[in-house]
């Protein structure tokens, strides 16, 4: 398995939203290799994850309410280890944070606590946006790895 990982401070909106969009998404495309899995984590977790992010998920058909797959963690060295790939959700994130780990990107999705659910729509459509772009850089990574 091929994980990547998203992080973001309190793991109860963004981070998961991205861990829920990237895995379901990667189901239904043919151009994703199905051995990537998104997992999530925060610096600070959260107690639970956002009520609101999670109904505006089921919107799109992805349901965050299995607990044993969605639930605030923290990020540990561990998990950065077996990561092929570290995306920051959250620019104020630093290497510190990280274990002296540098992301390999950082989106800057906006926060979604305390976020009307209108805003919330738009930061899942940010992070739609977003893991299309990755997957398709993640498509062109694989065909370039398997011309070599």
């Amino acid at each position: 398995m091929k994980y990547i990982l998203f992080i973001c401070i309190r793991n109860a909106g963004r981070s998961q939203m991205t861990q829920g969009i990237f895995n379901h998404y990667k189901k239904t495309l043919p151009i994703v290799d199905r051995s990537y899995e998104a997992i999530s984590a925060g610096i600070t977790p959260s107690s639970r994850v956002g009520s609101t992010s999670s109904e505006v998920m089921k919107e799109i058909g992805i349901d965050m309410s299995d607990s044993s797959e969605y639930y605030p963690k923290k990020v540990d060295e561990e998990m950065l280890r077996k990561s092929e790939m570290v995306i920051c959700l959250d620019r104020t994130i630093n290497n510190s944070d990280l274990y002296g780990y540098t992301p390999d990107e950082i989106w800057d999705v906006e926060d979604t606590y305390n976020k009307s659910v209108e805003t919330i729509r738009g930061v899942r459509k940010d992070i739609r946006t977003r893991c299309a772009n990755l997957f398709e850089t993640l498509y062109r990574n694989e065909r370039i790895a398997a011309t070599l």
